[in-house]
């Protein structure tokens, strides 16, 4: 799609966009947000279980694991996802790469660095 690299970032109270030129963003609506700003949108809810390596608990959906018993593709609500690489992380591992595409739109994402904080 030539925008580069567009960082999300979030939490449960919040999401954060950061695009090409560093500039922040806080995402009320991200879904429609990322529409109106690039002309497509990923379902955010669910990536973050997806960049978990899991199902949305929330949608249905087909997967498939790999020899180890990691998620390794996935069919939900409307897009094919795949996890190519994992990495160790807090002594397990944790998907590294992985490419979530529709009929209209391919997201590959990288994930350099896992933080894990406790509640």
């Amino acid at each position: 799609m030539g925008i580069g690299t567009v960082v999300i970032e979030g939490t449960d109270d919040a999401i954060v966009l950061t695009d090409k030129d560093g500039d922040k963003t806080a995402l009320i609506d991200p879904d429609s947000e990322l529409y109106y700003r690039y002309g497509w949108t990923i379902p955010v809810a669910s990536l973050r279980y997806w960049a978990l390596g899991i199902p949305d608990p929330e949608i249905p959906s087909e997967s498939e694991l790999d020899d180890q018993g990691r998620l390794s593709k996935l069919e939900q609500g409307g897009w094919a996802v795949a996890i190519s690489r994992y990495r160790e992380n807090a002594g397990q591992e944790m998907p590294r790469t992985l490419t979530a595409t529709n009929p209209d739109t391919r997201v590959r994402m990288v994930i350099d660095k896992w933080m894990f904080f406790e509640r």
